[in-house]
């Protein structure tokens, strides 16, 4: 064999080698992307969008001292193949230690039946909410989220704020679990920070009048990729009841 041949084959084997990595190293890097899904949610189970319109309660949801207001998500598989979702908390944020000692967010789903309770103090970013379980193609899991205010007395928690956001994720079944850290996931991302309001709840839309309720907090719903809520605390006047016993 001549020289000439032998270096037009050396270089047709190199060719050859190059073409078969660069093949390999696509394919790990495919293998390797991350396999998250699209999913649909919705506030009534019947109508679904890749996001909501507004927030999960809309402005008109208060929530005095010692009382409660809950709001229902439904989560969907829209694809043909099973996945596996998890929800987890973003952006916990809280003016001060009453507040986050004295609001508490609960969260049961229909995957597991089993419900999460904690004071915002305790919810760490990033943390689990809604634990990974699988969803089957064309499948839905429901979400209800309550928010509960403590008893609060005198002048505590007034003119305050808090927020806490959730972000669901959803990623092909076949891909395996998801990452050991939530803060890696992607998905349907929750972000409010509400404005703080200049003036007492008589002025603001849908407070309560003059009815001797201490504190009200609006669950205010700002627009875009929001699911979670994001809440606000402002002065009101105090319970007449206590006025009356003093």
């Amino acid at each position: 064999m001549t020289a000439a041949r032998i270096v037009a084959r050396l270089a047709a084997l190199a060719l050859a080698a190059g073409v078969c990595a660069s093949i390999g190293l696509a394919g790990a890097a495919a293998s390797e992307a991350p396999p998250s899904t699209d999913l649909l949610v919705s506030t009534d189970g019947v109508h679904f969008f890749p996001a909501l319109a507004g927030g999960l309660l809309d402005v008109g949801g208060l929530l005095v001292p010692g009382d409660s207001v809950a709001s229902s998500l439904w989560i969907k598989n829209p694809t043909g193949a099973s996945a596996v979702l998890r929800v987890s908390a973003r952006d916990v944020t809280f003016s001060s230690g009453d507040i986050a000692d004295g609001v508490t967010m609960s969260a049961w789903d229909s995957g597991t039946d089993t419900t999460l309770s904690a004071t915002l103090r305790t919810i760490a970013e990033c943390q689990i909410i809604v634990p990974s379980q699988a969803i089957a193609a064309g499948a839905t899991m429901k979400m209800i989220v309550r928010y509960t205010m403590a008893d609060f007395a005198g002048e505590v928690g007034q003119n305050e704020s808090v927020s806490l956001g959730l972000k669901v994720a959803m990623r092909d079944a076949e891909a395996g679990p998801f990452p050991a850290s939530a803060c890696e996931d992607e998905g349907v991302l929750v972000s409010s920070s509400p404005a703080r309001p200049s003036s007492l709840p008589g002025s603001l839309p849908g407070s309560l009048p003059t009815t001797g309720t201490e504190f009200v907090v609006p669950l205010l719903a700002t627009g875009g990729f929001l699911v979670g809520i994001g809440l606000f605390l402002v002065a009101g006047r105090r319970r007449r009841r206590e006025h009356e016993e003093s």
